[in-house]
């Protein structure tokens, strides 16, 4: 029964050698244990009886690979060949994976074989082991004279016609030929029992593999004389004693936990000799890169240092630019198997920029498409491993094994990442040193040319600075000219209206008393004086107009605003024109919005402001339209306003003209053949009294095409503009 150490991470395989005493099961295994490990790396433990030194039992463990990230490891024992080790036999016997029967070929001992074969039967029975375990069988002892023949032996005991080789173990013939044999079959039943597939081929493979894992010990050299056999106890006691089975049966265990004690040291001592080859070789490898002062010898490097210390069959180093792979350097290859049939899988180990671990056998990591690429190119294994610069993945190592050979162990995988890592730091440091370097000897002639840039600009500043001065200079006499014409026009402004205020308000009564009191003086004399009251009333008018405008524009401020009444300010401002707009049959519409009853202004001026705007919606409305006045609060570029919009129904201000009608005179059109009515000073006076509000004034188009003009006034909350 397979056994798994999950400590050690280790699947243990059971070969018991079993047959009549002195049938050579000793000589065998000592033989197997000289040609497997010769460096004596493993040790072959023995317990032997006080009388006659019989062989008790032998225990040996041989690495077979890896399977499911476990290594598979053999387990070897010999049984007594005497009867009176029955117990021990049976204890022995316990949880085997495969057997193997060493017969001795000499007539004499054929009806020994029988009843050892006979014996091995019951013992497999009682211990529960199915009767197709795997089987092999030794006809040994061929160098001696008086055999017999192989068809017999073969007819007496090899009924299941399982592998039979004629073997000598004292010189080894034919030991390793059979010991192969079974180690096939039983990792082979082990295997599969544990989820590989059932195949021939998937058989076949792992036969391979078994025989690729001893390399050339099949090839039997001599048999040495020395014995290597650690002896683990010797009984002082009578083979009496040892008779009495449930003793027997304890003291052999006892010896097993011993013998299992002893390898556990011994594969634990061997795992740290193998981290130690490890780190040494990851030590040297990075003194070995921590000298180039090229990053392209260091993936070269990496490359050939992997292939060596990996033991890899084929390999290559990539490059990632803009995330796509380019080659550097192959060995072995002509172009990549995974990288060209599985790229997200590449991808995705860049991205997780982790090691990856591939092998073709079934039950691994591997996807099915993964394996079905590696066993196409016959491959084993295979690994992916990231160069990790600046936590990204800059370039890969790929390395691969051939089928047949054990796929990549632990330690190797260790290895690999520690030498890409080695790589990644030499290769990021290389390339900032070359940065550097770079930098370095371009900086002076940067600095002298940004030198010479700042001291041509600083000239240029310098005679810059000259020039604003200079121009200040004159901008400064200019605006002192402007202010005074302004003072100057303002000044005669304010004159000729006053002065034109008697004359046209004498002028105005006079027309006024004679059209009240002409009589009968004729149709066409009562036209004249109508012509002449109705022209000085829009004299008397605009020079009203003009002196609030040159009031207006005087102001620096305004008497602190008030809350007032929506309705009442709509109310007391538009009254004065309604009339107006009955006469041009143009309809006013009033809106106030629930949130918008009452608001904060000087009522006075704003109430001009309103009218200035509403008589040019009269004005510019056709007879039949309408002019609709909207008081409401909204929030406009990002501070809340009440806003009073006023829409009329005429032609509209063109774009090219929306900002050029706040300047006072200005009407737009032929003053000769298309004057519009006024004199264009409603909305300069609108604009200022904005402006002394803290608001603005905004002119735009109604969605009936006439013009629409906002007014809009802060908040008492809300920064004034």
């Amino acid at each position: 029964m397979v056994q798994f150490d999950n400590q050690n991470r280790l699947i243990k395989v059971k070969i018991v050698y079993y047959g009549p005493a002195l049938g050579g099961k000793t000589t065998s295994l000592r033989f197997i244990h000289q040609q497997v490990d010769p460096e004596r790396r493993t040790r072959l433990f023995s317990l032997n009886t006080a009388q006659d030194r019989t062989l008790f039992f032998d225990l040996m463990s041989l690495k077979l690979g890896r399977f499911r990230e476990h290594e598979l490891s053999l387990k070897l024992f010999t049984v007594p060949g005497q009867v009176h080790y029955n117990a021990t036999r049976r204890a022995v016997l316990a949880g085997a994976d495969g057997v193997v029967f060493v017969a001795d070929s000499q007539k004499s001992k054929l009806s020994e074989n029988v009843e050892s074969l006979k014996n091995l039967r019951e013992n497999l029975d009682a211990n529960g082991i199915a009767s197709d375990i795997p089987l092999v069988f030794q006809y040994n002892k061929q160098d001696l004279p008086d055999l017999s023949p192989i068809d017999e032996l073969h007819g007496k005991l090899n009924r299941r016609n399982v592998p039979e080789f004629a073997t000598t173990a004292t010189t080894g013939r034919g030991v390793m030929e059979a010991f192969a044999a079974i180690v096939e079959q039983a990792v082979v039943v082990a295997v599969v029992h544990l989820g590989a597939s059932e195949s021939d081929s998937t058989k076949q493979a792992i036969r391979q593999r078994v025989r690729e894992s001893f390399g050339g010990v099949l090839e039997a050299r001599p048999a040495e004389a020395e014995d290597h056999t650690v002896i683990v106890h010797e009984s002082s006691e009578s083979v009496e004693v040892l008779d009495q089975g449930e003793l027997i049966e304890q003291a052999v265990n006892a010896n097993l936990q011993l013998s299992e004690m002893h390898e556990n040291m011994e594969s634990l001592k061997e795992r740290f000799q193998r981290r130690s080859e490890v780190l040494e070789a990851g030590a040297g490898f990075a003194r070995e890169v921590s000298s180039f002062r090229d990053a392209n010898e260091v993936l070269r490097s990496l490359l050939d240092s992997s292939m060596k210390h990996l033991s890899a069959d084929a390999g290559g180093v990539f490059l990632l630019e803009d995330g796509k792979a380019k080659e550097f350097e192959f060995q072995h290859l002509v172009r990549d198997p995974l990288l060209a049939e599985a790229p997200l899988l590449v991808k995705k180990v860049l991205e997780r920029k982790e090691a990856a671990f591939l092998c073709a056998e079934s039950g691994s990591a591997a996807s099915s498409e993964e394996a079905e690429i590696l066993v196409a190119h016959q491959f084993s294994s295979a690994l992916i491993i990231p160069l990790v610069i600046q936590n990204m993945s800059r370039a890969f190592l790929m390395l691969y094994r051939r089928e047949h050979r054990l796929p990549f162990g632990d330690e190797e995988i260790q290895l690999g990442v520690m030498m890409a890592q080695q790589a990644g730091a030499s290769y990021s440091n290389i390339s900032n040193w070359r940065e550097l370097q770079e930098k370095n000897r371009n900086l002076e002639e940067r600095v002298a040319e940004r030198t010479a840039e700042l001291r041509r600009s600083l000239i240029e500043v310098r005679e810059l600075h000259a020039s604003l001065e200079e121009r200040h200079l004159e901008l400064a006499q200019a605006h002192s000219k402007l202010a005074e014409v302004d003072r100057l026009r303002q000044d005669i402004l304010n004159r000729v209206s006053h002065e034109l205020r008697t004359p046209v308000s004498s002028i105005l009564t006079a027309a006024t008393i004679l059209k009240e009191e002409a009589g009968d003086i004729g149709d066409e004399l009562f036209r004249m004086v109508s012509i002449v009251h109705d022209e000085t009333s829009k004299l008397a008018e605009l020079v009203d107009g003009v002196l609030k405008t040159a009031e207006i524009l005087a102001l620096e401020e305004l008497a602190p605003a008030q809350e007032v009444d929506t309705a009442v300010f709509l109310k007391t401002s538009l009254q004065a024109l309604r009339s107006m707009a009955e006469a041009q049959e143009v309809g006013l519409r009033l809106r106030v919005s629930a949130s918008a009853k009452s608001f904060h202004c000087e009522a006075q001026s704003l109430s001009l402001a309103l009218q200035a705007v509403c008589r040019n919606a009269i004005d510019f409305s056709p007879r039949g339209g309408a002019v609709e006045i909207l008081v409401a609060r909204r929030v406009d570029e990002g501070a809340d306003r009440l806003v009073i919009r006023v829409d009329d129904s005429g032609p509209g201000i063109p774009v090219e003209d929306q900002e050029r009608v706040f300047e006072a005179f200005w009407q737009g059109g032929d003053i000769l053949t298309a004057k519009p009515p006024g004199v264009g000073l409603g909305l300069t006076i609108a604009r200022r009294i904005l402006d002394l509000h803290g608001g603005r004034i905004r002119i735009g188009t109604s969605p009936a095409g006439g013009a629409r003009v906002e007014l809009l006034l802060p908040e008492p909350s809300s920064p004034q503009e």
